[in-house]
């Protein structure tokens, strides 16, 4: 069941994009980079604003993105 509570624009998509990734990767990976890493590393948005999108999607997702094996199956190949 899609949740969504945002539509994708071509204005919004590559922050949307870009958080779904940092989040991905926390979520994935047992080395994680932090927030400032990101900052440091790709200079594309500063902290405070990297700290923001992930707190919004986050509740945009209502905290849940858990993702089972069944559906992760699906979208994997």
């Amino acid at each position: 069941m899609l949740k969504g509570k945002i539509e994708i624009r071509n204005f919004n998509w590559r922050t949307l994009v870009f958080t779904s990734i940092l989040l991905a990767s926390k979520f994935w990976e047992d080395i994680i980079w932090y927030n400032v890493d990101f900052v440091e590393n790709l200079e594309l948005y500063s902290l405070r604003s990297i700290n923001r999108m992930e707190s919004e999607f986050l509740s945009l997702c209502d905290y849940n993105i858990y993702v089972s094996a069944e559906k992760y199956e699906i979208y994997q190949a």
